[in-house]
């Protein structure tokens, strides 16, 4: 692994100006992996197509299945759709045709009529479903090893209908699919923070369901991978701006844009979206609440790269609306973003740390506020003389 790690690092640091080329151009297509033009290739920690589902196992085939077989609910509930589909019919059928090989094999005074394995099979599905023997193909109730097999098929389909049906209620009531009606903005904004004269970093989150989420809660963190190859991340936290109002509004159903100032202290403060980029580093969402319906427990959880990040640019105000007699929100504008300088701007500021951004804006600020208060001084002393 050191051998790998040190190759990574080789590449990488050889890549550098390919690297500052590629994190002009916003990430939209990459959704699930990183791609630079060199070939180096980092998956996402958090996969946005399939919300439930954790980074991949390898190394561990055997234990892995006998983790899966030992656990056949939770690995019936969480396998694709259309394997599950596909396992429910297998095990009916399989179910039908050992009874009717069964049936088959019983002298035709028990079950009169039954000479061909189409037959048993049929009779083996009427016994399963209970639908009712008919004349030709009733049982003879002296037989006692064909009542004893009917019996035992009866149950078995019982037991066989019981464990399906809690299966496909479980798969069908599962949080997971309520989180995709959790939406998160495709990109991020980095815009300077009126208030406080720092930089913010800012995603939009929203509830597209107008049923409400109970205590939502967001949680911003910063990843790190401590060596490239490895499996160990440093996680840092990125305070929320605003937290209280923010959650009060994701609670009456609007669109929030969550911040955080980039102030001293900040894990941002001394780095650039370019030093993120060549160091890997990931911002993840955590968007946890309550569903007020079910109940349920709701996650979505939504990743940034550097590519996803554009400088210098805010989102576009979404506005309340009115169709009829109902009170909406109109978000046409979700994703939608606007410049606050010229490309070329923007794109020098990638390589700037936003300790030298903010100091750069703040000493424009004091000249502004400088040159402000000369022109009202200016503007005093003329009034006096006249």
């Amino acid at each position: 692994m050191d051998a790998i790690s040190a190759k990574w690092r080789r590449k990488t640091a050889g890549a550098y100006e390919t690297i500052l080329e590629g994190s002009r151009q916003p990430s939209d297509a990459l959704d699930t992996t990183l791609q630079i033009n060199t070939g180096i290739t980092r998956p996402r920690l958090l996969n946005k197509q399939h919300q439930g589902k954790a980074i991949d196992r390898f190394g561990v085939e055997w234990e892995k299945a006998a983790l899966y077989f030992g656990d056949v609910f939770h690995t019936l509930l969480n396998m694709p759709r259309s394997r599950f589909i596909l396992i429910f019919f297998f095990i009916y059928i399989i179910e039908y045709i050992l009874f009717a090989l069964l049936y088959l094999w019983q002298p035709n005074h028990c079950i009169p009529h039954i000479k061909h394995l189409r037959i048993a099979l049929w009779f083996s599905v009427q016994t399963a479903a209970t639908i009712g023997y008919g004349a030709p193909l009733a049982p003879n109730p002296e037989c006692t090893l064909v009542n004893v097999i009917v019996m035992f098929q009866v149950i078995t389909s019982s037991l066989i209908d019981y464990c399906c049906m809690g299966l496909v209620f479980a798969r069908f009531s599962a949080p997971s699919k309520r989180s995709s009606s959790l939406r998160f903005s495709r990109c991020m904004v980095l815009a300077p923070h009126a208030p406080s004269g720092y930089w913010a970093l800012a995603l939009r989150v929203a509830n597209m369901r107008k049923h409400i989420m109970i205590r939502p809660e967001v949680q911003i963190l910063l990843a790190k991978p401590d060596n490239p190859g490895q499996a160990a991340f440093e996680c840092q936290e990125l305070a929320l701006e605003g937290a209280v109002s923010s959650m009060a509004n994701l609670r009456l159903g609007m669109a929030v844009t969550m911040m955080h100032v980039i102030r001293p202290g900040s894990p941002l403060w001394n780095m650039s979206i370019d030093d993120l980029l060549l160091q890997e580093m990931e911002v993840m969402v955590f968007f946890e609440g309550i569903d007020a319906m079910t109940s349920n427990s709701v996650q979505a959880r939504h990743s940034y790269y550097p590519n996803d990040m554009r400088m210098n640019e805010r989102f576009a105000t979404l506005y309340m609306m009115f169709k009829g007699k109902k009170l909406g929100l109109d978000f046409s504008e979700f994703d939608a973003t606007l410049a606050l300088g010229s490309p070329e701007a923007s794109s020098m500021m990638r390589r700037q740390t936003f300790s030298s951004l903010t100091a750069a804006a703040q000493q424009l600020l004091q000249e502004e506020q400088a040159a402000a208060a000369q022109r009202q001084a200016a503007g005093s002393r003329q009034h006096w003389r006249s």
